[in-house]
């Protein structure tokens, strides 16, 4: 994880800005802090951030977050349709 200057005998109590410990990451440890969130239950796997998607991939992923963060606002008819879809594969 990023280094941060702090002495190893005196007890202090400091605050750091999470934008500046992200910052200061590099990319395996930002891919810690990722796995951290999914054993916590924070996110789910399928959210795991990838670069390997196609655009449309990525495109069927958002919309699909957009269903799973809406679906307090779905009709009958469309959780019907999202059934009809699942039960195609």
């Amino acid at each position: 994880m990023p280094e941060f200057n702090e002495s190893k005998y005196v007890d202090v109590d400091f605050n750091i800005d999470i934008d500046e410990f992200f910052e200061k990451c590099d990319n395996s440890e930002i891919d810690e802090v990722i796995d951290w969130l999914i054993d916590k239950g924070y996110i789910n796997e399928s959210q795991k951030p990838t670069n390997d998607l196609s655009f449309d991939e990525e495109q069927l992923h958002k919309n699909l977050d957009k269903i799973k963060n809406s679906y307090y606002i779905l009709s009958n008819e469309d959780e019907e349709i999202i059934k009809q879809i699942s039960n195609k594969l």
